[in-house]
């Protein structure tokens, strides 16, 4: 691969990230979260630096458990133009729940169709943050993706996500742009 972008909020997993990377200069790592705007955003994660965290945590019966910070947000068009790519063979998400917020940010980019392969997830985290799967796979499909269900067996085709009722365990997907040949 020519190069890889990691985008990251928080700043002690941002250190160690820059640590690891020193050497490589296929690698820039992006100390911000993704959203659908430019903004700041409250980042929750786990006291003991399990690397989890998210936007979207509720506070609650694990609250004591969980420490903020606030953090500055880009959206996926911003990253595009600040680092002049024309093209996204692989976005990988991982945002415990805002994937979809991430999506609404990726706009201009999904309506032009710079982006070949998406692999994102569902948790009850997207509930928390607003979103629903049927609402990431309608914006997906109207903007030309394919999704499939990511099994330890391989890719299985969602031939009606629509009719999908509720995803409330954690599951992975895959959505394969029509540009990209079968």
């Amino acid at each position: 691969c020519e190069s890889v972008v990691l985008i990251e909020p928080n700043e002690a997993l941002v250190n160690l990230l820059r640590k690891r990377f020193a050497n490589e200069k296929r690698v820039t790592i992006i100390p911000q979260a993704l959203d659908f705007r430019e903004d700041t955003q409250l980042l929750s994660y786990s006291k003991n630096m399990d690397t989890h965290g998210s936007l979207s945590f509720l506070k609650g019966e694990k609250q004591d458990e969980y420490t903020s910070m606030e953090v500055n947000t880009t959206t996926l068009d911003e990253v595009l133009n600040d680092l002049k790519w024309e093209k996204i063979d692989l976005l990988k998400l991982d945002l415990e729940g805002f994937d979809h917020n991430a999506l609404l940010g990726a706009r201009t980019a999904l309506e032009e169709g710079k982006i070949s392969v998406i692999q994102f997830e569902v948790t009850r985290n997207s509930e928390v943050s607003g979103s629903s799967p049927c609402a990431t796979f309608r914006y997906l499909i109207q903007h030309g993706f394919r999704l499939f269900l990511i099994t330890e067996k391989g890719l299985r085709v969602l031939r009606k996500p629509m009719n999908i009722p509720h995803f409330s365990i954690y599951s992975n997907f895959c959505a394969i742009h029509e540009s990209v040949s079968h």
